[in-house]
């Protein structure tokens, strides 16, 4: 007995064996392909394309591996070497500095005027580091205080003798003055073995700064001396006197302490009541109460 088919089954039936038929045919022409491109292609490695164009290879042998890290040393080397170019440059920028053998020069008071006076150059420019001061600042903030300068030997600091003192006046003219010269204008004295005092200390708010000059053997060396107004040293000298009183009571008990201070005040302290000079009258003996 036979069977009848209709069309839409036969054609519906032929198209799925030919699907079956192409199927097969396209994955081996694909494999085919994909062996031959490896074929001809020899070793090289595939790569999936990303985004990020910074990110590194990916390795895929210890051979590449190895070139991976002589290629980071060899970028380490290179920005190590042009940061020594940088700072090689940077050192041309600046001159050479050189330390001369010190060679003894005798100088008169009008060379070393002459030098002194130059402003083209800076003050230390005569300078050798054979020798140095004991101290370049110096304050005089004391009734009748006396401070003595020191030239030292650098490598024992050992106090240089013979030294020539000057004194540089600026103030109406330009003035270089020896040891126990004495001027009008001067605020310094100034003895021949380095000892210095003030001559004045001034009733004004403003500070002097004296200039002074050691020379020995052709070099010089600049010191700045500080005279500050009489109002200064009479607060110095209320703090210096608080103390003293202070100290008496220190190992006290406190209620002694506090019995002590009042009787103090009650006795050396007088109460000014004009209120216009409250400021000019507060001192360190306020702190005693």
């Amino acid at each position: 007995m036979s069977k009848k088919y209709n069309k839409k089954q036969i054609i519906l039936n032929s198209l799925s064996f030919s699907s079956l038929v192409v199927l097969p045919i396209f994955v081996t022409s694909c494999g085919l392909s994909f062996k031959n491109h490896n074929l001809t292609s020899k070793s090289k490695t595939w790569q999936i394309p990303t985004t990020n164009a910074n990110k590194k290879p990916t390795i895929d042998s210890e051979s590449n591996l190895n070139n991976f890290k002589n290629s980071e040393i060899l970028n380490s080397l290179n920005f190590s070497s042009s940061t020594k170019t940088s700072l090689k440059k940077l050192d041309n920028f600046y001159p050479k500095q050189y330390i001369e053998e010190f060679k003894e020069k005798n100088l008169t008071k009008d060379k070393v005027q002459e030098i002194i006076f130059n402003h083209n150059i800076p003050s230390n420019y005569y300078s050798h580091p054979k020798f140095k001061l004991e101290r370049k600042y110096i304050t005089l903030d004391k009734e009748n205080q006396v401070e003595k300068l020191k030239l030292l030997d650098s490598e024992n600091n050992q106090e240089i003798q013979n030294v020539t003192w000057y004194q540089r006046l600026r103030i109406p003219n330009d003035k270089l003055l020896s040891v126990n010269e004495n001027d009008d204008n001067s605020l310094i004295n100034l003895n021949s073995d380095g000892t210095i005092s003030a001559k004045k200390h001034k009733n004004s708010s403003d500070v002097d700064v004296v200039e002074l000059w050691a020379e020995h053997k052709g070099s010089l060396y600049k010191i700045e001396v500080t005279i500050v107004p009489i109002h200064e040293v009479n607060i110095q000298k209320a703090k210096l006197e608080a103390k003293k009183i202070a100290d008496q009571w220190r190992n006290l008990p406190t209620l002694e302490k506090i019995t002590k201070a009042y009787d103090w005040m009650t006795k050396e302290v007088k109460f000014d009541y004009n209120i216009s000079k409250s400021y000019d009258n507060q001192s360190a003996y306020s702190a005693l109460v």
